[in-house]
């Protein structure tokens, strides 16, 4: 991969949902936060479009991403690695 920079970028642990687009991967990240009034634990998830530029990753990985410059109108995301491959579950 290539190097990333250690300035102000945000690494987060998602899974892939979408690897149908070329260079391009559908990442699904889950965090869990307290409702403000009402205390419950809620599990909130966001999708976004992640940049792999050698179309590594595939439906169902685990992989981790951060945060980069924009690549295209919605990709500001560049993969890292993968820590899981669907094949190993």
């Amino acid at each position: 991969m290539n190097k990333i920079d250690e300035k102000n970028n945000r690494i987060v642990v998602g899974t892939a949902v979408g690897d149908a687009l070329n260079k391009t991967v559908k990442v699904m990240i889950e965090r869990r936060t307290a409702h403000p009034v009402y205390g419950k634990i809620m599990t909130l998830s966001a999708n976004r479009l992640v940049h792999d530029e050698s179309n590594v990753c595939k439906k169902g990985d685990k992989v981790s991403i951060s945060s980069i410059r924009p690549k295209s109108k919605n990709k500001t995301w560049q993969l890292v690695e993968v820590l899981n491959s669907s094949k190993d579950i």
